[in-house]
């Protein structure tokens, strides 16, 4: 009985092979679909050698699905017709369910995967080899565009939700918009996605409640994985992941992320609530000679994300064997917007975005922990690890200190901690704002430092520390030690102990606004305006408003700049 149904499914097939003029495969329930099982479409489309489209009718039910793309042809998914007379997706998305079995429901090992409004949900893949319960996407697949596609409940060793896995010969191209990883697991790393020799653009990321048990909760991006994630028209972010040790957010070990605001409107993309070990919200690692691992990141909010050893928002962790290069780090910026107008801007106001705060690093007895913003380690010669936030608010957040930055050997490269145009507020620290151990080193530009809860000096260092421009009124003092790198000008401070002998350095009240509600721009007769001297870099303030202002009512001490991250205008 089992060999007459197969000859009957495999006529079948050959005559919609023969029929088909136009590469278009419907499926459903209905009469005047191609075939009634998805199965049945991916057999057709499999050895047909051509492009092939197959549209999914929400009149039936699609479960215990596990199909396989083998052709080098392009196929493309779509779902959401409501029966296959429809030539238009006008309903829900159409749910593929992999019903708990152990196979990736979509798998492509050749050509390009076209995914467009689907629900893929419900493997569950057994062993310490499997990658991509929902989407497995490996091996000699060339592209994979994902649009309006949610991968949840899905899971594997490696990338339970999504894995894009190519290889040093190939390169996998990676399109997605409104992409939602949510609610996957895996045993390994990469929650949400796992990607390896994938590079793309992804509009519209949401990663939420994924959760993986050793690193990257939400999404792993290892050797040569480099996404462009530009926000603005979707709601994005991470939410709620957590991973067991490293980057409860994102792990990036040999990878890249931007993360972009291009669009005004919604709120900035988030990393929200993660929780890892190392690197609550991202932690970013290299260990490969003259290669970098970046997140770089303008238009971002960053909140409530936890570390129970250290880095609450995140952490670098560069490694070198030899004097070779080994670079990696985290650089958050902003940019004003184009000359002559234009909606285009990376974070049209920046003090409304790229805010850090309430980031914690605190174990699970309540300590402390270093780095409630960073934690950043640096090892061998050749070890270049750094974090910068530019144009960036930092506030609320709890922990040993805000910054650790460990180097146990000097480089020619950077090793840095660097604030420029930042407003470091009302962190509740158990000792220091900023600790660089080591070769590690601390600039700190235009920024203002202020309502800050410290034990000890604000800042402590071994070896460059550079400060100029900055206003800090907490009422610790501002250096622990005095290093022979020290520079330290054009500043105002509360506690001037240990300062004397810096040139163009106060200690005076800068007069802000109006403090007690949090606003820290300069009061009219504030004596911090047109104190900075003209460096010709810094061209904006954290509003993204022009320095040099030249004020009428104030004779310029130095240049028409003022202190601070704010200028008067």
């Amino acid at each position: 009985m089992k060999s007459i149904r197969l000859i009957l499914v495999t006529a079948a097939i050959a005559l919609v092979q023969a029929e088909l003029q136009a590469a278009t495969i419907t499926v459903g329930a209905d009469p005047a679909c191609h075939v009634h099982s998805l199965q049945a479409a991916l057999a057709i489309t499999n050895t047909n050698a051509q492009d092939d489209e197959v549209r999914l009718a929400n009149n039936m039910v699609f479960d215990h699905i596990a199909i396989t793309k083998t052709d080098t042809d392009t196929l493309a998914i779509r779902g959401g017709y409501p029966n296959c007379a429809s030539a238009n997706p006008l309903g829900p998305p159409t749910v593929l369910d992999g019903s708990g079995g152990p196979r990736s429901v979509i798998e492509a090992s050749a050509g390009a995967l076209v995914l467009v409004n689907l629900q893929i949900e419900g493997a569950v893949l057994p062993g310490e080899d499997s990658t991509g319960g929902g989407v497995n996407v490996i091996q000699a697949a060339t592209r994979v565009e994902l649009k309006d596609v949610r991968i949840s409940r899905n899971t594997a060793h490696n990338g339970g939700g999504l894995a894009i896995v190519g290889s040093d010969l190939n390169t996998i191209r990676v399109t997605a918009e409104r992409l939602v990883l949510d609610r996957n697991i895996a045993s390994g790393n990469g929650g949400g996605m796992f990607a390896r020799y994938a590079n793309g653009t992804v509009s519209g990321l949401l990663v939420e409640r994924n959760h993986a048990f050793n690193n990257g909760g939400g999404v792993w991006m290892g050797r040569d994985a480099v996404l462009f994630n530009r926000n603005g028209k979707n709601r994005s972010g991470f939410f709620k992941n957590v991973a067991g040790n490293n980057g409860g957010g994102l792990a990036i070990e040999g990878g890249a992320m931007e993360m972009f605001e291009t669009s005004p409107g919604l709120d900035p993309a988030a990393f929200a609530d993660n929780s890892a070990r190392i690197g609550g919200g991202v932690h970013v690692f290299n260990d490969r000679p003259n290669t970098s691992a970046a997140f770089n990141a303008s238009g971002i909010t960053a909140y409530r994300n936890h570390a129970s050893e250290e880095g609450g928002f995140a952490a670098v962790d560069i490694r070198a064997e030899d004097s070779t290069p080994v670079f990696g780090g985290i650089h958050v910026s902003a940019s004003a917007p184009p000359v002559g107008g234009g909606s285009f801007a990376y974070c049209n106001v920046a003090i409304s975005c790229n805010v850090f705060s309430e980031n914690e690093a605190r174990d699970s007895k309540g300590a402390l922990r270093p780095g409630a913003l960073v934690s950043i380690r640096n090892q061998g010669k050749g070890a270049a690890g750094f974090a910068r936030f530019w144009n960036s608010s930092l506030r609320s957040n709890a922990g040993y200190n805000l910054v650790q930055n460990i180097s146990d050997m000097q480089t020619d490269w950077a090793q840095e901690i660097h604030f420029k145009n930042a407003l470091i507020e009302g962190n509740a620290l158990e000792k220091n704002l900023v600790d660089a151990q080591g070769f590690g080193s601390i600039y700190i530009e235009s920024a203002t430092v202020t309502q800050n809860e410290v034990h000890a000096a604000l800042i402590t260092g071994q070896n460059a520390i550079y400060l100029h421009g900055s206003i800090f009124t907490d009422d610790a003092a501002l250096l622990e030690n005095i290093t022979a790198q020290t520079s330290a000008f054009t500043l105002m401070v509360r506690n001037a102990d240990g300062l004397s002998g810096f040139p163009l350095v106060e200690q005076n009240d800068p007069r802000f606004v109006d403090p007690l509600n949090h606003d820290f721009q300069l009061a009219p007769d504030s004596p911090a305006l047109d104190r900075e001297w003209n460096d010709g870099f810094n061209l904006f303030d954290l509003n993204l408003k022009p320095r040099n202002v030249d004020l009428p009512w104030v004779v310029d001490v130095n240049t028409p700049r003022d202190l601070g991250c704010f200028e008067r205008q």
